[in-house]
């Protein structure tokens, strides 16, 4: 019995260690997998940070090329416009006689409009003026009506109420005086 417990208690003192040794052997592999995704991690910064300085000169050398693309355009556009311009400049001459007395017909011909549109606008607000005016009184005489018949109701109802008042007044002393009687009668 000695030797069962004993070798009971080995068993156990092993799978006790194996367990600690477990603990201790996962401790590791985490400390180990932290200290991998740290390292990677510092990699993978100083590869982005590498990407991006190569980044911001291809961008600046880009943005130069363009530029100087650009202005040459430009540089041929102003030319062309220019030209242009000049051009124009000879045919705008015999024009600005034309264009000045277009311009005063469609004034006198825009004004003319005008005046006829404003007064077809007073005349619809007037009517429009008319026409509220009339609806307002309407309205006014429709709830004054309303107000009289309400206020006659109400008279009526406390007219009622008090001619109710009194004849339970005289009622009640009638009926006093009855009783009055009847126990005089009965005595």
């Amino acid at each position: 019995m000695y030797k069962a417990i004993i070798v009971i208690q080995n068993y156990y003192h092993a799978y006790k260690a194996q367990v600690n040794q477990r603990k201790n052997f996962l401790r590791v592999k985490k400390a180990a997998t932290c200290l991998q995704a740290a390292y990677r991690g510092y990699k993978v910064r100083q590869l982005i940070k590498q990407q991006s300085i190569a980044a911001l000169k291809i961008q600046s050398a880009f943005r130069g090329y363009n530029k100087r693309v650009k202005y040459q355009s430009v540089l041929q556009s102003i030319i062309k416009i220019q030209r242009w311009y000049r051009a124009y400049k000879t045919l705008h001459d015999t024009r600005t006689h034309f264009l000045k007395t277009k311009a005063a017909v469609v004034s006198l011909q825009s004004a003319y409009r005008g005046w006829k549109v404003r007064k077809q606008i007073r005349r619809e607000h007037q009517a429009a003026l008319k026409i509220q005016s009339a609806f307002r009184m309407a309205k006014a005489q429709k709830q004054f009506r309303l107000f009289k018949t309400a206020a006659l109701v109400i008279q009526q109802n406390f007219r009622a109420w008090t001619a109710g008042r009194k004849q339970r007044m005289e009622y009640i002393e009638l009926r006093h005086a009855v009783l009055i009687l009847q126990s005089m009668w009965k005595g």
